[in-house]
């Protein structure tokens, strides 16, 4: 499990969106040889707002993560093997490789949410109520981006608190 988060992490991003892209994929083949219902225009304009909704809000939970994550490591000092001993744990996680890691990753979070509530925003947009079927699947796109957010969120988030131990 571990080499498989470890290869995960690299690129998290990109790994989220070939998922997403790959059950779209699935979804559209079943749309298309009438295996799976799609819902009516209004029901999927609703679903894709409340979904760019979703991805915006939590990008700014985000985003409030780095901030203070970001603040913390300007008030910290710097530690080294002479004395680490001595320090807490937010000087010891801000002076390891982790806190890189840890910013860039939930930076790139951001990105992903933003990007794919301007996709869903766009589709809604430009999409009348006869082609339908893309915003639907964009709006699953969507909801499979944040939902994969949010458990890696979650994991980093674990992860220091695991640190603590």
């Amino acid at each position: 499990m571990k080499k498989i988060m470890d290869i995960y992490f690299r690129n998290p991003v990109k790994v989220d969106f070939i998922l997403s892209f790959l059950l779209i994929g699935i979804l559209y083949f079943l749309a298309k040889k009438s295996i799976l219902l799609v819902p009516d225009y209004q029901t999927i304009s609703t679903n894709a707002s409340e979904t760019i909704t979703i991805a915006l809000t939590l990008s700014g939970f985000i985003l409030t993560l780095l901030t203070v994550l970001i603040t913390f490591k300007s008030g910290v000092k710097e530690v080294n093997d002479h004395n680490q001993a001595g320090s807490n744990l937010l000087d010891i996680f801000c002076n390891s490789p982790y806190f890189g890691v840890t910013t860039s990753i939930l930076k790139n979070c951001v990105k992903a949410l933003v990007f794919t509530s301007i996709i869903i925003y766009s589709c809604r947009l430009f999409v009348n109520n006869f082609n339908y079927l893309f915003l639907y699947l964009t709006s699953i796109m969507g909801i499979i981006i944040v939902v994969l957010t949010i458990l890696r969120s979650l994991y980093i988030l674990n992860k220091i608190l695991e640190f603590q131990k």
